[in-house]
């Protein structure tokens, strides 16, 4: 939904995943391989973006909290098209500032999509920013779409999640075991198995 729905990510399009290291990120990217023409995942850890960047996941990779991470925001700020957005908070305050500063061609839209909040619940965004560039602001849950709306992409969601070979990182306890899954700090998602 956030991504082809509510991001309307059309083919050869610049993709920015805000939070592509986390489980939800990998998925964006995964999802996102055979439509985007050009993908920036911004993230904290530079192992999990290096295996993107040689996974192919990725055309380019952003490492949060860098002495570059201004200036490549920037860069990417100039051609992005839609932004999926898994942190708010800090980092999207980063991201626009760089859309206000990337002088971005005039007409070309940039679709900001808030999925999550891993960084900050709340985010300033100054009126020269949105006045300055063509932002529009997306959420995606349930609420900013209907239960129906959802449901009706599932059978295009599983063609495509068969498609692009869409895997996530899992590690499965059984319910005997749900106090080692809860305490579980193992990078991939807890799964547990209700047999």
């Amino acid at each position: 939904m956030s991504l082809f729905v509510r991001g309307c990510l059309r083919h050869g399009q610049h993709l920015v995943v805000l939070g592509a290291t986390g489980a939800a990120g990998r998925a964006t990217l995964q999802l996102a391989r055979s439509a985007a023409g050009r993908v920036t995942a911004v993230g904290l850890e530079p192992d999990v973006l290096d295996e993107q960047l040689v996974a192919g996941l990725t055309t380019d990779a952003i490492q949060l909290g860098t002495d570059e991470t201004t200036d490549a925001l920037l860069a990417a700020a100039h051609t992005a098209d839609v932004a999926i957005d898994y942190l708010w908070g800090a980092v999207a305050e980063q991201l626009w500032a760089a859309v206000g500063a990337a002088r971005r061609p005039h007409g070309r839209t940039l679709r900001h999509v808030q999925t999550g909040t891993m960084a900050g619940a709340r985010a300033k965004l100054t009126g020269a920013t949105l006045r300055g560039a063509d932002l529009r602001l997306i959420g995606s849950a349930p609420g900013a779409y209907s239960f129906s709306d959802l449901m009706a992409q599932v059978p295009a969601l599983l063609e495509r999640m068969a498609a692009d070979g869409l895997t996530v990182a899992h590690t499965p306890f059984f319910l005997a075991d749900l106090a080692a899954g809860w305490a579980s700090t193992d990078r991939a998602r807890t799964v547990f198995d209700l047999r």
